[in-house]
């Protein structure tokens, strides 16, 4: 099967603008992410999905492959779904561009529990790390059933759950019908798009891995992820 990942990456952002071109060792945290796609041995292309031109040269600086997108996307979904229209691909992985740690070959296992149980859509999960955590709001917990199929989403503390890792795969003609969905009530409550998916009776598979890398949504997850990157490398 043909998979291709997809990184939808746009500069304004309201807790961090510009956060895809922020530099640790000379590369911008987009080639961070973009190499580390590269990695996963189930992925045959990758390609960034953006609708901002300095996102785009620096892409191309880099060598890699980027495709300007329409700049009325509310979501990184539509802007992946419309890259995802004009390509050849089997399954899409839709990998956030502030994903700078996520680990190749969680990528590659997902993609892997996709072909094998016929997921129409899979991601991510793992153990909380602390208390804090269960409390977040800011961090999305998963509740599953015994299959390994998600039950539901929130943003609420809820014991009996795990950490949602924000990467999906979905088989191509479904990420395209569900971004020609109504968005529903609970998507917007929870303000969680994948609950559209569920009340629409499509099955979310989940893969549990080890632990969840951090995100840069904050100017203290960029110098956290600053910090592990210098200290690795020195």
């Amino acid at each position: 099967m043909h998979v291709v990942t997809v990184i939808p990456a746009r500069y304004q952002s309201s807790r961090l603008p510009g956060k895809p071109l922020l530099r640790v060792q000379e590369k911008p945290i987009i080639q961070w992410v973009y190499e580390k796609a590269l990695l996963s041995q189930e992925v045959s292309r990758v390609i960034v999905a953006t609708d901002d031109e300095r996102i785009a040269e620096a892409v191309r600086a880099f060598g890699g492959e980027v495709q300007l997108t329409s700049e009325n996307h509310s979501t990184g979904s539509d802007r992946v779904a419309e890259v995802a229209s004009k390509i050849d691909a089997d399954i899409i992985v839709n990998l956030q561009g502030d994903e700078p740690l996520i680990d190749p070959e969680s990528i590659s296992q997902l993609v892997r529990e996709m072909k094998q149980k016929n997921w129409e859509i899979g991601t991510l999960m793992a153990p909380f790390e602390s208390e804090r955590e269960i409390s977040s709001s800011s961090v999305v917990k998963v509740i599953s059933n015994s299959k390994s199929e998600a039950i539901f989403f929130t943003r609420y503390p809820y014991q009996f759950s795990n950490k949602h890792i924000g990467i999906y795969a979905f088989k191509k003609q479904t990420l395209l019908q569900f971004c020609k969905s109504t968005p529903c009530e609970l998507e917007k409550v929870e303000n969680l798009e994948q609950m559209r998916a569920l009340y629409y009776g499509i099955v979310i598979g989940l893969v549990k891995v080890d632990h969840a890398h951090v995100g840069i949504d904050t100017i203290e997850d960029f110098e956290l992820f600053k910090e592990k990157i210098e200290g690795t490398l020195k």
